[in-house]
């Protein structure tokens, strides 16, 4: 143990800060969940009431509720009875399948649409997938309707959304509108929300909300590229303005039956509650004043964006492009060896990840969850491990600088064509160019910066991508953290070597 600690008491403190201000800014921007505010308090300031949201939940999701079982026609009526006492005028739409349509007297197909699904696998009791959503709209109807009911508020229980989103094909083909669409799912029962999917130009609105739920430019542009829909991918495709609610930890939950009223967190339903009425009040007042939804370049979001402290920061991509150019200039050229070795390390590390992946598959435990197994989490460290340890041998064999200017090539060129992934990779460009000039002190600031920004994204990745992408898992650390590996040698030209 003294050989341990005289090797840690000789390593020269300046060797340290860069790692101790990247773990700094992973800490101080990680992601924090609300108290659930009770019924009595919501009543008295007006808030939304995670607790009560959850007892709805604990009513609706007493057993699977299938589209046209019994048990979905129970829930549907307790719903409508739900909606028509906060003074909505309700509809049944379609036949087998059923929309409940809840609007205010004299309301046009436009306004602002909270949605959720009512229907849920035979496997659960569909707590979080999608009893979250009914009852968070509910409550946030509730909240929004204290003050009377705005002919701009509407709320659809979509039918037949676990069949193929067939209630929300309905619904669009047979009311066609310029809306804003608030979509509440779940793939998970617990830990932050995360607004995955943003429609039209909805950003200021979103920054304005004050909405803590997690969302960045990456998640939006990765989850285009990846065969999954929601209700909302509907909506959109029509032309409607919106944004996509999930809860994305504990996905060994979703379609079992251990998606339960127990294992469903308040604390996320109290933060996507929040977010819900804090967007709501944005839209009411804008659309109440006679802000009109525009037709038009309504399928996507071009802007940059990700959490910092809780808040949503939106950037041009223009600016992104322009300072992944400014650094790439000041990054001094090195050996094409390193960029070949860097470039050679990710197919390397994939590989290695499809191996263990295909191990993992021969194990039973591996598929008793739809969407992920239970007690993923070692694997996701070791996924993390396995790629950063990569990263340390492959930067040491390449003399670290040629890894450096190989990583560098690559966050550039990310950052120029795909700026609202590529951002990500800015601060560790930064460092990069920092290390390699011997800049220090700038240094401990760029990857201060990147623990800033990463930290949201690192503590999700794993439950975003799941094991069923190990092989993703393994290369991402080489891509986002590739450039801790030369770190520990940022003094070594500027020290008094002594023999």
């Amino acid at each position: 143990m003294s050989t341990i600690g005289t090797m840690v008491r000789s390593v020269p403190l300046q060797r340290w800060l860069p790692i101790l201000a990247f773990g700094t800014g992973l800490l101080l921007n990680r992601p924090q969940l609300p108290t659930p505010v009770t019924e009595q308090d919501a009543e008295s300031t007006g808030q939304f009431s995670g607790i009560r949201a959850h007892q709805f939940v604990s009513r609706i999701a007493t057993a699977p509720r299938p589209s046209g079982s019994a048990q979905h026609a129970a829930v549907l009526d307790m719903l409508e009875a739900e909606l028509r006492s906060l003074s909505f005028q309700v509809e049944r739409e379609g036949s087998p399948l059923q929309n409940l349509v809840a609007s205010a007297p004299g309301a046009d197909n436009g306004g602002l649409w909270l949605v959720a699904h009512s229907d849920s696998v035979r496997a659960g009791p569909g707590a979080a997938d999608d009893g979250l959503g009914l009852a968070v709209a509910l409550e946030a109807a509730r909240v929004l309707s204290r003050e009377g009911l705005s002919p701009k508020l509407h709320v659809l229980f979509t039918d037949g959304e676990e069949r193929g989103l067939l209630g929300a094909r309905a619904f669009v083909a047979e009311h066609p509108g310029n809306r804003v669409v608030l979509n509440l799912e779940a793939r998970g029962t617990e830990g932050p929300v995360f607004m995955f999917q943003a429609a039209g130009p909805v950003l200021e609105s979103y920054e304005a909300s004050a909405c803590q739920a997690q969302s960045t430019s990456l998640a939006r542009a990765v989850y285009e590229l990846l065969p999954n829909d929601t209700d909302f991918t509907i909506f959109r495709a029509s032309g409607a303005w919106g944004y996509d609610f999930a809860l994305i930890h504990g996905a060994e939950n979703y379609h079992t039956v251990k998606d339960s009223p127990e294992n469903l967190d308040p604390r996320s339903v109290q933060q996507l509650g929040d977010c819900v009425v804090g967007l709501g009040r944005q839209w009411l007042g804008r659309l109440e004043e006679g802000d009109v939804l525009r037709t038009g370049s309504t399928s996507g979001v071009d802007s940059v964006w990700f959490q910092l402290f809780g808040r949503t920061l939106v950037l041009p991509p223009w600016l992104v492009q322009a300072l992944a150019l400014t650094m790439i200039f000041n990054l001094q050229r090195s050996s094409r060896w390193g960029l070949l070795v860097w470039l050679g390390a990710l197919p390397l590390c994939f590989g290695i990840g499809l191996g263990a992946l295909k191990l993992l598959a021969q194990f039973p435990v591996f598929y008793e969850g739809v969407a992920e197994m239970p007690g993923a989490e070692p694997i996701y460290v070791g996924a993390w491990a396995l790629g950063l340890g990569w990263t340390a041998v492959l930067a040491r064999g390449t003399r670290r600088s040629g890894w450096l200017f190989g990583g560098a090539l690559v966050a550039t060129a990310m950052a120029v064509a795909w700026p609202q992934v590529g951002y990500v990779l800015l601060p560790g460009l930064g460092a990069a160019i920092a290390e390699r000039r011997g800049w220090r002190w700038t240094q401990v600031g760029a990857t201060f910066l990147a623990g800033l920004i990463l930290g949201p994204l690192v503590l999700a990745l794993g439950a975003a991508l799941t094991t069923r992408m190990l092989p993703v898992l393994c290369v991402a650390p080489i891509i986002l953290l590739g450039w801790l590996g030369p770190m520990k040698n940022i003094e070594a030209k500027h020290r008094q070597v002594t023999p």
